[in-house]
């Protein structure tokens, strides 16, 4: 495999709409919407770099800031990449500079990028692109004039804005979108597991501003001992022992629903704005490495947090806002070795308009019951359409769903290393690597061989063995697939039998995951030693 990450189908077709809308319907201020977790910044760094364009990217916070250098870095090793933000300004002879907009939209910065000449800017989280600070700097450095020298690219997860300023203000056309259902039926995605429960808090006395709940009448309402215990009890009762991030109405009742949570012996932590730098990465490492449980935050986690074995979400504040509500659901829907699902517990306090997450999928309010997952219900009503009965599911219409990716990738640990089968005896393998995995290859007997250069986020390597499962195999990778229900082979049984393992009754798929839990045993330990004199 080459040095360049392989794109998905839907990231080449993308990046392939910018370009022809651009060629074709002269479109020089497109916008790509995309669920979080989908590789948004990895589609417009490879746009940078097929084009081989001058190029300016703009976020609105650091942690956006750091992901987009490190995805360039990744997709386009040989770029000079320079950072301007707060007393870095590191701009001269650079192909691609990476900016904050509270620092570009000062005059005398945005003088000196003017005089680059830059012929690509990109907008990441371009929900943000209509606020005045981003509609001044992008006009005075001439991406609003439909030059076709020039081309300005939005990235979003989602099109909305709470306060009803369209984008198309500031962008001609959607090229292209797709959904979290999509996301999810494509096996690109977590599926998402839904609960409500009822808290009784009347939430029609709050006054709206800007299309939401003004935060500070809402979290009088919302942050009270019994309305935070049921938070608690919910968790103990949907969640329990999942990595959790709760999201708050304010400060207080971020620190307040940690207390909870530590006097019901689960480890927790507050973050918000006012948490010192240095604290708030201690924080968010120690909950990374597992040593916190649960987090509850207020503003902070909503955009630019990549932390996939997130598997449960507590909406503990609730709102009006579609932008919102996506990107506090969107932190949970990233895949991770081992990761079934992401349980979604929203707190329906009374109010006509809150959102939900049927909704967000695209379902009916009532279509989704409780403790249902999106595929579990996609299913349901595949059948129902079909007009067949949720007793008698005919095996032909499970391979249809697999082939939508329906089934979850059989990730196994072992020791430290993740494994995911490919194909009989042939593994694919993640090892950690100073915070990040190497990936690997290899057949059960043979040594491992590098799949990809570089060590990568487990989320980013995680992928690209999953994609290269799907062009072995459509479903031996997949939990669920048909195949796993058939009886065991002779073949399998006679080897378990010699393993010391009772065959009896065993299906394939309980077969062939005995037959790889001994053998991987066996090969971690010898592979540890071989991954180590890799590095």
């Amino acid at each position: 495999m080459s040095g360049s990450i392989q794109l998905r189908d839907y990231q080449n077709d993308s990046i392939g709409a910018v370009i022809e809308a651009r060629d074709k319907e002269n479109i020089t201020r497109p916008l790509i919407s995309l669920p979080t977790g989908t590789g948004k910044t990895i589609i417009f760094a490879s746009l940078a770099e097929q084009l081989g364009a001058k190029t300016l990217i703009i976020a609105h916070r650091d942690e956006l800031l750091r992901q987009a250098e490190d995805k360039v870095r990744m997709i386009w090793p040989t770029a000079k990449i320079g950072i301007v933000k707060a007393k870095e300004n590191d701009f001269q002879d650079k192909n691609v500079v990476i900016a904050s907009i509270q620092t570009i939209c000062r005059e005398k910065r945005l003088k000196q990028i003017a005089a680059e000449n830059f012929s690509l800017c990109i907008i990441d989280e371009a929900h943000h692109g209509c606020a005045k600070t981003y509609r001044e700097s992008i006009s005075y450095l001439g991406f609003m004039d439909d030059n076709p020298e020039k081309l300005l690219l939005g990235v979003t997860a989602t099109t909305r804005r709470s306060d009803k300023i369209g984008l198309r203000n500031v962008f001609q056309k959607i090229v292209y979108e797709s959904s979290i259902r999509t996301m999810v039926k494509g096996g690109f995605l977590s599926d998402i597991r839904g609960y409500k429960s009822n808290t009784g808090v009347d939430l029609t006395t709050v006054r709206t501003r800007n299309g939401d709940f003004i935060e500070r009448e809402l979290s009088i309402l919302v942050n009270t001992p019994s309305r935070n215990e049921k938070v608690i009890q919910s968790y103990l009762e949907y969640a329990e022992g999942r990595k959790a991030i709760a999201f708050t109405s304010g400060i207080q009742h971020a620190h307040d629903l940690t207390d909870v949570f530590l006097s019901h012996g689960i480890e927790a932590r507050a973050l918000s704005g006012k948490t010192p730098d240095d604290e708030r990465k201690e924080l968010l490492q120690a909950f990374s490495d597992g040593k916190i449980q649960v987090l509850s935050n207020c503003n902070i986690l909503t955009e630019g947090y990549d932390e996939s074995s997130i598997s449960c979400i507590l909406l503990a504040r609730p709102t009006k806002s579609m932008t919102l509500f996506t990107q506090m659901v969107g932190r949970g829907t990233r895949k991770h070795p081992g990761k079934s699902d992401c349980v979604v517990i929203n707190f329906t306090d009374r109010s006509h308009d809150i959102c939900a997450l049927p909704t967000l999928l695209g379902l009916g309010f009532n279509e989704m019951g409780q403790g249902e997952s999106l595929l579990e219900v996609e299913e349901e009503i595949e059948w129902r359409e079909r007009g067949s009965s949720a007793i008698n599911k005919p095996i032909g219409n499970l391979e249809e769903y697999d082939l939508l990716g329906k089934s979850s990738f059989r990730w196994i640990q072992v020791g430290n290393e993740w494994r995911l089968p490919i194909g009989p005896g042939l593994y694919g393998a993640l090892a950690p690597d100073n915070g990040k995995y190497k990936i690997f290859l290899f057949k059960r007997g043979e040594h491992p061989k590098p799949f990809y250069p570089k060590s990568l986020e487990i989320g980013y390597a995680m992928g690209i063995i999953e994609d290269h499962a799907r062009q072995v195999s459509r479903s031996f990778s997949r939990k669920d697939s048909p195949w796993r229900n058939r009886p065991a082979s002779e073949k399998q049984i006679d080897l378990l039998k010699r393993l010391g393992i009772n065959p009896a009754n065993m299906r394939k798929g309980e077969a062939c995951d005995q037959i790889e839990q001994f053998f991987t045993k066996q090969e971690a330990r010898r592979s540890q030693r071989q991954y180590a004199g890799m590095r």
